[in-house]
């Protein structure tokens, strides 16, 4: 006799209670938020992450209809009665008491084909942002991660390096190159404004070249006064010259020696050690001031600016034979305004690394995004990044707010310029000029000289406008 494999009466309702708590467990594991209600718009159940999401608790919403909700402000707009409506699954962004969450409705038929539920899923659009970024870091890895094992994957590939937070064509492209000359020993020449990123490409052709576990060396050719350069260089024997270091001391160069050396500012170099420094990268060899042995070389070096050489050729301020000698690999960097696209990676990716260095949960509000892509970054990433830490730091919410950049838009200075005077025009005009030479030129003797004032008069103005001294250097070697 065939035995029937159908549960009995008795079976199924003793299971109930059992699928119930079983369902229930499955709803309340989820990590989004899940509402459910009948077809009359009743809250039937919902799960703690809906209230940890919205900070709504069960009470407002359970066993009680929606539209009261909705009269109540607890929530903009019911997903449910739109899904009710079109008898499909709806996709809205919703304000549920105060926060904004990307809400997806599904309607649940009974055996009549009618909708007998409506079960909705929320997630906070700060943590889509989030996702966001992190999918974008994934696609990364997994490009580096097929190239390194060397399996194909595709000939080209549209993503950038490993750990860089660059959509844009152009820092792809720059990426690109810093990639294929890491391999080989070739000079390197950085361009671009200040803080576009110039010492970030340095570092990743450093770390992916074969010198990575060696010395990489950054040095700052605008801050050394010029009677130094040689000697903090090349290094110097003792009894050199007055106020040497008694036994002599080793040079940048060779310190960096088997490793990277970074010559930033290279724009800054007097003319008489621009030909000590051409015969340096034509030997690849050094003499200590004072010595008379040949260091031989085997390095790495990156020359940055954010000056125009070949005008400066032009105008006799820089040897051609060093310019062409520096310019083997030239990487051109691009502003933060003339690529947008990058400005949101960059912003989350530093985001990520105060979060981890402060022990912060601070995201980007929606609101805070459009703003920060709309501005023009005068001073490129190192000011977005100086932004986001300002207001990560003072912030009272972990989301940080349109209100919480110290930022002008560009029609609040629009608006702010039409109300100022005439004096106040020119205040504001030559804070610009001064700044910008500032930036340039670094120290407060080559910003005069170009601003065509006397270095005393430059230094009262800075002593009467409001300008960091921490950017610049007040005399030679003096900070």
């Amino acid at each position: 006799m065939k035995q029937s494999l159908e549960p009995n009466e008795q079976e199924v309702k003793h299971s109930l209670p059992q699928n119930l708590h079983l369902l229930d467990s499955i709803i309340q594991s989820s990590y989004d938020g899940i509402f459910v209600a009948d077809a009359s718009g009743i809250g039937w159940t919902m799960n703690d992450a809906y209230t940890r999401i919205t900070g709504v608790p069960k009470h407002k919403l359970l066993h009680r209809n929606l539209k009261e909700a909705i009269e109540e402000g607890i929530i903009s707009d019911s997903v449910t009665y739109k899904v009710l409506e079109e008898e499909k699954a709806v996709t809205i962004v919703q304000n549920v008491n105060g926060v904004e969450v990307l809400a997806t409705g599904s309607p649940v038929k009974g055996e009549d084909g009618k909708i007998s539920h409506v079960v909705t899923n929320i997630r906070n659009l700060r943590d889509l942002n989030y996702l966001k970024f992190e999918l974008h870091s994934s696609e990364e890895t997994m490009e580096w991660a097929v190239k390194e094992t060397k399996l194909p994957l595709r000939q080209e590939s549209n993503l950038p390096p490993k750990g860089v937070a660059a959509k844009s064509k152009k820092m792809r492209e720059a990426f690109r190159v810093a990639e294929k000359v890491a391999k080989v020993n070739s000079t390197v020449l950085l361009t671009g404004e200040t803080g576009v990123g110039k010492e970030i490409i340095a570092n990743f052709i450093h770390q992916h070249s074969p010198h990575s576990t060696r010395e990489f060396i950054k040095v700052n050719c605008g801050a050394i006064p010029s009677t130094l350069l040689e000697a903090e260089l090349f290094g110097y024997e003792k009894g050199s010259f007055t106020g040497a270091v008694a036994n002599g001391k080793v040079g940048l160069f060779e310190k960096a020696n088997g490793g990277t050396i970074l010559l930033d500012e290279i724009g800054e170099i007097p003319q008489e050690f621009q030909v000590k420094l051409l015969r340096v990268l034509q030997e690849k060899e050094i003499r200590r001031v004072g010595g008379t042995q040949q260091i031989p070389l085997q390095l790495r070096v990156i020359a940055a600016t954010n000056q125009n050489l070949k005008q400066l050729v032009d105008k006799g301020k820089f040897r051609e034979d060093l310019y062409y000698r520096l310019n083997v690999i030239p990487i051109s960097i691009a502003p933060l305004r003339e690529r947008r696209e990058d400005i949101t990676p960059i912003a989350f990716f530093y985001l990520r690394q105060l979060n981890e260095t402060y022990h912060f949960n601070k995201t980007l509000h929606p609101d805070t995004l459009p703003i920060l892509e709309q501005y023009d970054w005068p001073g490129n990433i190192r000011e977005l990044e100086n932004v986001l830490e300002r207001a990560a730091v003072i912030s009272e919410h972990e989301e940080i707010q349109p209100a919480d950049l110290s930022i002008t838009t560009q029609e609040e200075e629009s608006s702010k310029w039409k109300q100022r005077n005439l004096k106040q025009k020119v205040i504001r005009y030559e804070m610009a000029l001064i700044k910008e030479a500032l930036a340039e030129h670094k120290t407060t003797r080559k910003a005069a000289e170009v601003l065509g004032i006397s270095q005393s008069s430059l230094v009262k103005k800075l002593n009467k406008y409001p300008i960091n001294e921490q950017e610049y250097v007040h005399e030679e070697g003096h900070l």
